[in-house]
């Protein structure tokens, strides 16, 4: 299980910069969702520090998120990512982008 709050920050700068490197216009919409129903929506703006929270619901209450992980990432320009988070078989956290 992986506490999304703890993980997103990092991660989601490095997925963000992907995005802007592939050419993908703002606003960005972010939808994360866990094999337990869990789900994260987000829109993304060029020009501010903080996303709108378009949508949020954690079927635990610590929000917790299980893995793996399903995110896909939808620009204004109709360019999509997709991406996984995943434990590995060591115990290791990976992703792939899509």
């Amino acid at each position: 299980m992986l506490n999304l709050s703890e993980f997103l920050h990092a991660f989601l700068q490095s997925v963000y910069e992907r995005c802007v490197e592939r050419g993908m216009q703002h606003p960005f919409v972010f939808c994360a969702v866990g094999p337990n129903a869990s789900i994260l929506v987000m829109r993304f703006y060029g020009d501010r520090a903080e996303p709108d929270v378009l949508a949020e619901r954690y079927e635990d209450d610590d929000g917790i998120m299980a893995l793996p992980i399903n995110i896909i990432i939808v620009s204004q320009n109709n360019e999509a990512v997709r991406v996984v988070i995943k434990v590995d078989d060591d115990g290791s956290v990976s992703t792939s982008y899509h």
